[in-house]
């Protein structure tokens, strides 16, 4: 029989209360930043910066989830991928998770055209980095590491165009 498995860390109500609380508080926080962009691009690039400001790359306990990144400050890619889905979402860009056979990274829908991003790789300790960032499909092909899942196939949209902001210096700041 299929059963739901609570970490440890959890069992007690009382922690699960407080850390729910502690998650809810800085995604809340996180979605009215990235709510104050003004067009979708605007959004996308606030939440992409939130996310690579926030977060160390590192293996823990639950690093698979948002909650490693939100909570703890330290993910690997499902950690970042499901991060920025859920703030991008939860701020009205339509953003989803795509994984490959050892990497998760995003896709976000701009003004009806779906763009690649790559928030794990665009996180370079001290900086931002934008060349993972609203990009093609065979573009992030061409990068490596990023070979989708066979199943994805089926449902992954056209990502035919890189976005013309590349760098730093993004005409959404």
């Amino acid at each position: 029989f299929p059963q739901i498995r609570v970490y440890d860390k959890f069992q007690d109500s009382a922690a699960r209360d407080a850390a729910t609380d502690a998650f809810t508080d800085k995604v809340d926080h996180w979605v009215a930043e990235t709510q104050k962009g003004d067009r979708p691009e605007t959004k996308e690039k606030i939440a992409y910066d939130l996310i690579c400001q926030n977060t160390e790359y590192g293996a823990n306990n639950y690093d698979q989830s948002a909650y490693s990144m939100v909570c703890l400050g330290e993910t690997v890619c499902a950690g970042y991928a499901a991060t920025l889905q859920m703030v991008l979402n939860a701020a009205g860009v339509d953003t989803i998770e795509v994984t490959g056979s050892n990497h998760a990274w995003n896709l976000a829908n701009i003004h009806g055209i779906w763009y690649e991003i790559d928030a794990t790789w665009g996180d370079q300790d001290s900086r931002i980095e934008y060349a993972y960032y609203n990009r093609s499909r065979e573009t992030f092909e061409d990068y490596g590491g990023h070979d989708i899942e066979d199943y994805w196939e089926e449902y992954h949209p056209k990502v035919p165009y890189d976005s013309l902001s590349t760098d730093a210096f993004s005409p959404y700041q």
